[in-house]
């Protein structure tokens, strides 16, 4: 889940550095436009190049919103996942506590379990003789 979130960001990254690029190549193309001739055909180029540049504009803030919000949930997802292990460790440990507990209760059991047998059968020698 880590690497989908990192790898979403890195392509996020990657879009935004090449809408920038097409970005500056665009204004780029409209500053030579401008000062080379005003008529008609080159006004539609302007037109297109201005609203090209408006779109790219716009896709560029959504996609530092979009990363900046993959980034955020990276943060988030790796505190569940720092929570989650911290929560499975303390189980861990109290079950090897309870195991341990439990094996010690077994083996008092055990051995009074054995002393009753020892007893019955001490009483049964005893009450034969």
């Amino acid at each position: 889940m880590k690497k989908d979130f990192i790898r979403d960001i890195q392509n996020s990254c990657e879009k935004a550095v090449e809408l920038e690029l097409s970005l500056d190549e665009t204004r780029e193309k409209y500053n030579n436009v401008l000062r080379n001739s005003n008529n008609k055909a080159q006004q539609k180029k302007i037109a297109f190049l201005e609203s090209n540049l408006e779109q790219l504009t716009g896709v560029k803030k959504q996609l530092i919103e979009q990363n900046s919000s993959l980034e955020r949930e990276v943060v988030i997802a790796e505190r569940k996942v720092l929570a989650r292990n911290e929560r499975i460790q303390a189980l861990e440990a109290l079950l090897q506590d309870a195991q341990e507990k439990l094996t010690t209760q077994n083996q008092k059991f055990e051995a009074q379990l054995q002393a009753v047998r020892e007893r019955l059968e001490q009483a049964r020698r005893n009450q034969a003789q």
